[in-house]
């Protein structure tokens, strides 16, 4: 188990790594290159879900623009979110997305809506969680 372990830090460490080389230090499209790059050669992660999402909505390359739609980032999101049910960020992220990006206001409220029943739910789990601790 311990090996396991190690393994899946190790892996987190190169996730890190590479959102850390994504950020806004380069261009959306040196930075797309790099994070198609590792995904390529180590594999998708939840975690570099929604850098990947706002990285091919900034991207300039119309070569590679040309390769795909805006409602396949769409598509993205929407198996982001069946995988990552209670990442609050990533419904904002959606919500933003699907309200101005593709016009599609009721998906964006919606997603907003559950955004927020998940912060209400993480408040309640996080004041029943101080509470024990104080007794």
């Amino acid at each position: 188990m311990k090996q396991t372990l190690e393994s899946i830090i190790s892996r987190l460490n190169k996730v890190q790594a590479v959102l850390e080389h994504t950020s806004v230090q380069t261009t959306a499209d040196e930075s797309l290159t790099r994070l198609l790059t590792f995904i390529e050669t180590e594999g998708f992660d939840s975690a570099l879900g929604a850098r990947l999402t706002g990285l091919l909505q900034l991207s300039d390359d119309q070569t590679r623009i040309a390769t795909y739609q805006l409602k396949d980032i769409g598509h993205l999101f929407d198996a982001l979110l069946r995988a990552n049910p209670d990442n609050v960020d990533l419904f904002i992220e959606a919500a933003f997305f699907f309200d101005l990006i593709l016009e599609d206001s009721q998906k964006g409220k919606t997603l907003a809506m559950d955004a927020q029943k998940l912060l209400e739910k993480k408040q309640r789990e996080l004041s029943d969680l101080l509470a024990s601790l104080e007794q």
